[in-house]
């Protein structure tokens, strides 16, 4: 489980949709698990300035979930996207 807060920085609208985010490990690409946590991430149109959080829960193999990873959304891929970790 990831807890995301996403800002829209400048863009006129972005979409946002936690079931097309992937987390990476080993080069392996991940999918969202259709478990929906407490204060799940939610499908929402962010105007400039707006922003959303939430959480994402990933279906990972145990031996996996211990190492690093690297966050994608194919959908974003026209924006530039600053991931950082709190």
């Amino acid at each position: 489980m990831i807890d995301l807060f996403i800002e829209n920085k400048g863009y006129e609208s972005v979409s946002v949709n936690p079931f097309s985010l992937y987390v990476v490990i080993d080069r392996v690409e991940h999918g969202t698990h259709l478990v929906l946590p407490q204060d799940p991430l939610t499908l929402v149109q962010l105007g400039d300035g707006d922003s959303t959080s939430g959480k994402v829960v990933f279906e990972v193999p145990e031996e996996a979930a211990s190492g690093g990873y690297e966050l994608k959304c194919p959908g974003w891929k026209a924006y530039q996207v600053e991931w950082t970790r709190h």
